[in-house]
């Protein structure tokens, strides 16, 4: 629904404000300064309809001592302005309001808030952050402007900080934060890991578990963590820890496994965790991991054989392909070999050009993990989908 829209709507309620304050003004002998309330008001929504919405600010800021119903629907119409992109003059419609010496506290604390989002939608951070910062001052409940600070350390990758904002909205609401807290200290943990801290990941990470027992990422982490420093069997058990708590995350734990099962020393231990991966995942990954050792270890008739049972338990497009790419190789099946690459390196073209994750709560689809859905912002909502 357009501004016009919205504002035909508003007009009878304006007009049934008007008739209400103009009634009490009239009791209290004051009938000329209703008219003039009235003057200005309506001449506001009258060139806000004309689409004049400069000449309309100045009417609607001319309008002298206003109730509490004008000053909540001038608040909505800077909101309005905002939504459809005019955020120059969101905010001046804004701060005229908060800096009127006539409105009450409560209208000033709600101009303030939409100020600091037009200050949010123009990229304003800092501005932002400032006027949140005094309405943590000013409000008795918090929570609205701790949430907004979230946002605004989120965008900033102020991590530190966002961690404090979270707990403090922790301990004032029922909501419980520890899965996004513990996000929090696993980007610290990463940021330390890309420096080659590895204490202070250590550090992040133990923070993380602290926060959220059931953080799989932050045990993907610590698997990275023994993995560069050359502890294989850290390295699996972590990974297996990972999977035992959230199996979405096996697809991430397969890259860490296949480096640790490099290491010939642990192979009959990497086996051992392959095989616990496999029971764990929902999907085709794991068994697709375990196809490939089995073709190395055993022959390929022993993955092709696999992949053949699993396949009429799991039909899927990916273990299709791999026992398409077997069959392909093969000795004798050599009038078939044409047709069978051809047909593989389609299946592989489908694969390549599907999601290999997709967010649970807006849908949006991606090639590799997110932590944070770029699109709605959600913690932990990104799974991997099978091709």
């Amino acid at each position: 629904m357009d501004l016009t829209s919205w504002l035909l709507l508003l007009l009878p309620v304006a007009a049934f404000s008007g008739y209400l304050a103009g009634q009490r003004r009239r009791e209290q002998g004051t009938e000329q300064r209703v008219a003039k309330l009235s003057s200005s008001y309506f001449r506001g929504l009258s060139l806000l309809l004309d689409e004049k919405t400069d000449a309309a600010i100045e009417a609607f800021l001319e309008v002298e001592d206003p109730d509490a119903d004008t000053v909540e629907t001038q608040i909505a119409l800077g909101s309005l302005f905002r939504r459809r992109g005019e955020v120059d003059r969101a905010i001046r419609l804004h701060q005229a309001l908060f800096d009127r010496a006539s409105i009450s506290a409560t209208q000033r604390t709600h101009a303030l808030f939409e100020l600091g989002e037009d200050f949010l939608r123009a990229g304003l951070l800092d501005r932002a952050e400032e006027l949140y910062q005094k309405l943590l001052q000013i409000e008795a409940q918090p929570d609205r402007a701790l949430k907004a600070l979230l946002s605004i350390y989120e965008q900033e990758k102020d991590w530190q900080r966002a961690i404090a904002a979270a707990e403090r909205l922790q301990s004032h609401s029922r909501e419980s934060l520890a899965a996004r807290i513990a996000h929090y200290h696993c980007e610290l943990a990463d940021a330390a890991l890309a420096g080659r801290r590895c204490e202070a990941a250590r550090e992040s990470v133990r923070a993380a578990v602290a926060a959220d027992a059931r953080s799989a990422r932050a045990r993907l982490i610590e698997a990275r963590i023994a993995l560069q420093e050359g502890h294989t069997l850290r390295t699996l058990d972590a990974l297996a820890a990972a999977a035992g708590v959230d199996a979405s995350v096996i697809p991430e734990a397969l890259v860490l496994w296949w480096r640790a099962y490099a290491d010939t020393a642990y192979r009959q231990a990497a086996r051992a965790t392959l095989n616990k991966l496999v029971e764990l995942d929902p999907g085709v990954r794991a068994l697709l991991a375990r196809a490939e050792v089995m073709g190395e270890e055993q022959g390929l008739a022993e993955a092709e054989q696999l992949l053949a049972d699993k396949l009429v338990e799991r039909p899927s497009m990916a273990l299709l392909q791999r026992l398409l790419k077997i069959d392909a190789g093969r000795e004798d099946h050599s009038a078939l070999i044409g047709k069978l690459t051809v047909a593989s390196e389609v299946i592989q073209r489908a694969i390549d050009k599907s999601p290999g994750y997709r967010c649970q709560r807006c849908g949006f689809g991606a090639r590799t993990l997110h932590w944070q859905c770029p699109s709605c912002k959600s913690w932990s909502t990104v799974k991997p989908v099978d091709p």
